[in-house]
């Protein structure tokens, strides 16, 4: 059952009723929902494979959470003992480049959504149909290898990535800042422990604080 319903995520989405910032199935929607149910010995065989990759897959993040760990920590012990000039982002890079627009006659779309990557792991890729579906407002982001994704919403949250591999036709949401090196001499694999060390990440966590503050203020006035 829980793979069944994983997989059909995005049929439970169309079913979804509510507000625009919440989707929500009633429980009458699932009772009512139609499930194919192969005999059990059947059901027991996918589960255990299914299973046994979902535990791949875990262990390959894990690796990647270390490896990412010890990144930081080498690159902190570099950055305390030589000397550094300090410069604005601006200064060395561009942020969001590329958008998606009318000209762009693409049949279909890889999407990526904040919440579909997690300190450099991604989740689940969307594939889109535009033959057959609508493209979501917000995947606009064009990207290209070795682009920087960085959630511009709540950055201590995480959802931060270095886009290794570009997949064909791949967008990702505007509530991303993308960023890439317009400088030849410094490098976006350079940039990326710069912007996701833990006291950046505080930083820009409470500029968005005091953003978000500002703005409830003005809307009380």
């Amino acid at each position: 059952l829980l793979y069944f319903l994983q997989h059909q995520k995005k049929q439970l989405l169309t079913l979804a009723s509510g507000g625009a910032t919440r989707n929500a199935l009633t429980k009458q929607m699932l009772e009512d929902y139609p499930i194919r149910l192969p005999a059990l010995a059947t059901q027991q065989r996918i589960a255990k494979i299914l299973s046994t990759l979902d535990d791949k897959i875990e262990l390959n993040n894990a690796i990647n959470r270390n490896l990412e760990g010890q990144a930081q920590i080498l690159f902190k012990n570099f950055e305390e003992n030589k000397p550094f000039n300090l410069m604005k982002i601006a200064d060395v890079a561009e942020i969001n480049p590329d958008s998606f627009g009318l000209k762009d006659d693409w049949s279909f779309v890889n999407y990526l959504d904040t919440s579909s990557i997690t300190q450099n792991v991604i989740s689940e890729l969307q594939y889109i149909n535009l033959n057959e579906e609508k493209l979501p407002s917000r995947a606009k982001r064009k990207v290209l290898e070795n682009d920087i994704v960085y959630s511009t919403v709540r950055p201590n949250q995480l959802h931060f990535g270095f886009i290794n591999e570009v997949k064909p036709n791949m967008l990702v949401s505007t509530g991303f800042a993308v960023i890439r090196s317009k400088n030849p001499l410094v490098s976006n694999e350079y940039i990326y422990p710069n912007l996701t060390k833990r006291d950046t990440i505080e930083k820009l966590q409470q500029i968005a604080e005091q953003i978000i503050q500002l703005c409830e203020d003005k809307r009380e006035e």
